[in-house]
C-alpha cells in the first residue's frame, strides 16, 4: 500500500467568490469613492485626489496626501471580506440567488456603498441594515434607478445622506 504524504495545511483565507457578481477593479473603486468621499461621479474625485482645497481652490501636497489616506481607508473597508459577505447575505436574503436575477451591477455595487455607510458611519444595527439594504436593492432593481445616468443619480443619493 503506498504511503500517503501529509502536507501541512495552508492558512485558509476567505474568498470573495459569490454567485451574484464578479466585480472589476474599477467598479470597486467606484464603491470606495462613494463610501470614502460621498461622491458618485469619478471625475469630481480627480480634483480631490490632486489635493485641491474646496475653499481656496489651491492644490497642496498635504491635502493630497490626506485624501489618498481617505481613499486607502475606504478601499480597506470595501475589500474587507466580512463586509462583502455580510452585504451579499442581505442581497440573498432579499431573494436574489444568482447572477441572472441581478439586472444592474451598478445598482448592486451602489447598494454595497450604502451598506458600508450604514454599517460603518451610521452604526445601523446589522439586522436592521440587512433588511434595509435588501429592500433598497429590490426597489432600485425594480425601478431601474441606476440605469440612465448612474453617477448623477448616485451623487444625488449620497448628497441626501
Amino acid at each position: 500500500m503506498p504511503r500517503r504524504v501529509v502536507r501541512p495545511r495552508a492558512v485558509m483565507r476567505g474568498s470573495p467568490f459569490n454567485h451574484l457578481i464578479d466585480p472589476d477593479p474599477d467598479q470597486l473603486l467606484r464603491v470606495s469613492i462613494a463610501y470614502g468621499f460621498g461622491r458618485g461621479r469619478l471625475k469630481s474625485v480627480y480634483q480631490i485626489l490632486r489635493g485641491k482645497d474646496g475653499e481656496t481652490g489651491e492644490f497642496t501636497v498635504s491635502k493630497r496626501d490626506a485624501q489618498f489616506e481617505v481613499l486607502k481607508s475606504a478601499q480597506a473597508e470595501v475589500l474587507d471580506l466580512t463586509n462583502w459577505h455580510q452585504f451579499l447575505s442581505a442581497i440573498v436574503g432579499a431573494g436574489f440567488r444568482s447572477a441572472e436575477m441581478i439586472s444592474s451591477n451598478n445598482a448592486l455595487l451602489y447598494a454595497y456603498a450604502f451598506y458600508l455607510l450604514g454599517r460603518k458611519r451610521y452604526a445601523v444595527p446589522e439586522h436592521v441594515l440587512q433588511k434595509l439594504i435588501g429592500r433598497w436593492f429590490f426597489a432600485t432593481s425594480l425601478t431601474g434607478r441606476y440605469t440612465g445616468s448612474p453617477e448623477t443619480v448616485m451623487d444625488a443619493d449620497l448628497a441626501r445622506l
